[in-house]
């Protein structure tokens, strides 16, 4: 059984336009709403697969109704703790002229000690049987940089912990010696504090963090450039595919539910960075985030060149 959580999810409200005028009314020519976040994202993903998963996080009883609508619409089951609050909203304004595209994410609401002390226990209590427990993204007012790592501890030995953050709560969540981490570019070089120029400079810097906390794989996306993955014993390469790119929005996360589709199916390090490259790949150059088609992401994992 894979995990997600999604601690600060949000329903993502897209609007498209032909021209943005700034300071003036704007007619909106198509609106679409989901819910999203990092967690719901793999998840949407692996259910698309064929991989079972189950999400946790935290709920606004204020718009809970059309939380659980949209949860529903995409076949997703989740678990809650539930808050006095709203479900942040972000929105997504793209410009079809320009194909400018303008994002305004809210905070989301606070949440307390007790709350969070429920959701280790929530996690807690699902322990058995998981498998992985993937987390990542932001998290809402109240909860620190410690996070990740105080849930992590919520699992027994048996669980393979995955984060997918960034800043401290990627640097805090090195401490439960993940099984994978998966920062894109920039967020390995915030992490690191280097410029990372090569792909000899990013394997150099991603054993120095698998030798001082013990994190078993590190996934690094490099847009254009493809992606890498480096364990202790191995760093694999997986060269970009020409494509045209339509958005960037959740393909990491895309990515992210591909390697585990991988790692799942075949338990083979190598085929699970191609079925990350391929999703990844596939992300990017769809036009329509809420279909997948998984002919295609097949005929892309046939193309996808790994090297040693």
């Amino acid at each position: 059984m894979v995990t997600t959580v999604t601690l600060n999810m949000a329903i993502d409200k897209t609007l498209k336009l032909k021209k943005f005028n700034y300071g003036e009314v704007n007619r909106v020519e198509e609106c679409k709403e989901s819910i999203g976040g990092k967690g719901i994202n793999v998840s949407k993903v692996l259910t698309r697969l064929g991989i079972k998963t189950k999400s946790v996080g935290f709920l606004g009883i204020r718009n809970e109704e059309r939380v659980k609508d949209l949860l529903g619409k995409a076949n997703l089951e989740m678990d809650f703790v539930r808050i006095d609050g709203l479900t942040r909203t972000n929105t997504k304004i793209i410009e079809k002229s320009t194909k400018i595209t303008t994002d305004i994410n809210e905070a989301g609401f606070e949440v307390t000690n007790e709350e969070f002390e429920k959701m280790k226990q929530l996690i807690k209590n699902r322990a058995k049987g998981m498998k992985f427990l993937v987390m990542g993204g932001s998290v809402p007012n109240g909860l620190g940089r410690d996070t990740y790592y105080e849930l992590s501890k919520s699992v027994n030995g048996g669980t393979k912990v995955i984060l997918d953050a960034e800043k401290d709560l990627l640097i805090s969540g090195l401490k439960s010696e993940p099984f994978l981490i998966k920062p894109n570019i920039e967020e390995l070089r915030i992490a690191t504090g280097k410029s990372l120029k090569g792909i000899a400079e990013i394997e150099n810097e991603c054993k120095n963090l698998i030798r001082e906390f013990k994190v078993e794989n590190i996934l690094v996306s490099m847009g254009s450039e493809g992606s890498v993955l480096i364990s202790k014993e191995m760093t694999l390469r997986a060269r970009a595919i020409c494509t045209e790119v339509n958005s960037t929005v959740g393909a990491g996360d895309s990515m992210l539910g591909g390697f585990i589709y991988g790692i799942e199916n075949y338990s083979d390090i190598e085929m699970a960075l191609k079925y990350a490259a391929a999703c990844g790949t596939y992300a990017v150059a769809r036009k329509e985030s809420n279909e997948l088609d998984t002919k295609k992401i097949l005929e892309i994992y046939e193309n996808v060149i790994i090297e040693r």
